[in-house]
């Protein structure tokens, strides 16, 4: 029984020989576990370095965007000072529609500093549109013939001029006295027709005896005068014949 026990129990070689390659083990699985710590400390400080070598990009500072560039009309001389004055005189004269125009464009001149004076254009647009009411009412009043009692003395002295001019061309032709007559609401002068502006009642007269002293008169109403007359020696003059 004591020799098949020891027949199976190992030698001493063979232990220390198993003992040292154990070991051996152990050594090479500490030296690589070292290797690996050592390699990756060394990755890691091979990438601080490399992080720090590395050029460190430098951004262009910020600058504001340059603004339009002037136009010479912000810095020129002021050159359309003309127009607010010219559209102040054009407005004097009645001369509206210039002077509207004209008095926008200079406030717009004024503003910009192409001009000095902003009043004459303000002044100048201002009496335009003035002027402009005027003329539209006087169109109005010419147009509905609402002029009252100053038109009809206006439209009789057109009359008695028109007929007294005739009258007196044909006496001096003729040396005698004019042959005029009414004829419906016209007049009639040597036989030519003279047509009238009065639009009322109105009649006409004429006295004398010779080239020299006659006078006619046209009578009417709804004006200022009751009458006009026209005499061969001292033309048109508001009244009728006298004597």
């Amino acid at each position: 029984m004591v020799a098949a026990t020891a027949g199976h129990a190992p030698t001493a070689p063979a232990a220390v020989e198993q003992a040292v390659e154990d070991a051996t083990g152990a050594t090479d699985a500490t030296q690589a576990s070292g290797a690996a710590g050592d390699t990756g400390e060394h990755a890691q400080t091979h990438a601080e370095t490399a992080e720090q070598a590395a050029p460190t990009a430098v951004l262009p500072a910020w600058e504001e965007p340059p603004g339009e560039p002037e136009s010479e009309a912000q810095h020129g001389e002021p050159d359309r000072e003309w127009m607010g004055i010219t559209s102040f005189i054009t407005a004097v004269l009645l001369l509206s529609p210039v002077a509207i125009v004209l008095g926008h464009l200079g406030m717009s001149a004024a503003k910009r500093g192409r001009a000095r004076h902003r009043s004459f254009a303000v002044a100048g647009a201002v009496l335009g549109y003035v002027g402009l009411l005027v003329w539209a009412g006087a169109a109005y009043l010419l147009a509905t013939d609402a002029g009252g009692a100053q038109s009809v003395d206006v439209q009789a002295q057109q009359d008695v001029s028109a007929v007294g001019a005739a009258a007196a061309t044909q006496a001096a032709e003729t040396g005698l006295m004019p042959e005029v007559a009414q004829v419906g609401d016209d007049y009639e002068v040597a036989g030519e027709t003279i047509t009238a502006h009065l639009v009322g009642e109105h009649t006409l007269e004429i006295t004398g005896s010779t080239a020299y002293d006659w006078c006619l008169s046209i009578g009417y109403t709804g004006g200022e005068q009751a009458a006009y007359s026209y005499t061969a020696t001292g033309g048109m003059v508001a009244g009728p014949c006298s004597g």
